[in-house]
């Protein structure tokens, strides 16, 4: 990968009488080629985890929130029950959000994951189509708590000051609060606002 171009060194270092290479992408544009191009081999007949990430970011860019939660309860929704059996997993923020971080990072979206600021660390950071899109998950019980549990959300990122991190961006900057239920093992609901 390194001989071919698809790969450079960044860092190195000698430990012993070993050297030790750290490698990355020389650009962008190899970085979404060689994804793709793994994704095909990988998946050669199902290119559907792909599109469904870029499904997803159009939503976004576009400002069709509903949409894009109506896509994602799909997604959850065809996700195997015995899956969410065997660890569980479900039953936690960071299951919702690792699926949302490598959906976005399948198709090269900026997407950034526990995102730390100089007042906390908030769950997920999506930046696509000049907007910049803070997401801030909880968990309800039952779903009669998700409207408190999504104004608690929003109110985190407000008081936190999470946008604060972005503004020098100069991009329209959105706080979007998703909850998802315990035993529904999906979206409950998402409300976003725009930072003025």
């Amino acid at each position: 990968m390194f001989q071919t171009g698809y790969l450079t060194i960044v860092d190195e270092k000698r430990e012993g009488f070993d050297t030790l290479y750290k490698l990355d992408y020389p650009n962008r544009e190899v970085q979404l080629s060689l994804n793709d191009e793994l994704l095909t081999y990988l998946i050669p007949t199902n290119r559907v985890p792909l599109e469904e990430g870029k499904t997803l970011r159009d939503l976004l860019e576009v400002h069709d929130f509903d949409g894009f939660a109506e896509t994602l309860r799909a997604y959850l929704a065809s996700i195997p029950y015995q899956w969410h059996q065997t660890g569980d997993l479900a039953r936690y923020e960071v299951w919702y959000a690792g699926l949302l971080h490598m959906s976005f990072r399948a198709i090269g979206v900026d997407v950034r994951s526990e995102e730390a600021s100089n007042h906390g660390r908030f769950d997920l950071v999506v930046l696509t189509g000049g907007q910049v899109f803070l997401f801030e998950f909880k968990m309800v019980e039952t779903a009669d708590k998700t409207e408190a549990a999504l104004e608690t959300a929003l109110t985190q990122i407000r008081d936190r000051g999470y946008a604060e991190k972005y503004r020098d961006r100069m991009e329209p900057i959105y706080l979007s609060a998703i909850a998802c239920g315990r035993d529904t093992r999906n979206l409950l609901d998402m409300r976003v606002e725009l930072v003025e």
